[in-house]
């Protein structure tokens, strides 16, 4: 499921005191989003990395830090591409191609 009722299903889920299947739900969503994301447009990269943000979410409810925080970076990847016009670049974590500026600094 990869259309917008995934977000409300997942709440549901875990309101119910179900995170395991939250957690199972999100990644059905990823591998879906994963797979379609390679060929869509920049949108569905941001749904994408709201799935893997929500994703880490849960993970890190359930002391999962480390899976958390791979998730998580994965995610802050997938929006910097989308939110970053310019050259094209490869971002060989994910294996899809990403946009990104050329004089892109992290510690200016």
């Amino acid at each position: 499921m990869d259309g917008p009722r995934w977000t409300e299903e997942v709440d549901d889920l875990v309101d119910t005191g179900d995170v395991d299947g939250a957690i199972a739900l999100l990644e059905s969503v990823v591998s879906n989003l994963s797979t379609s994301a390679a060929a869509a447009p920049p949108a569905a990269d941001l749904r994408l990395a709201t799935a893997l943000g929500d994703l880490a979410g849960l993970h890190a409810s359930r002391g999962n830090t480390l899976r958390a925080d791979e998730l998580r970076a994965r995610a802050i990847v997938l929006r910097s591409c989308a939110a970053a016009p310019g050259a094209l670049g490869f971002v060989p974590l994910l294996n899809v191609p990403c946009i990104v500026p050329l004089n892109l600094h992290c510690c200016t």
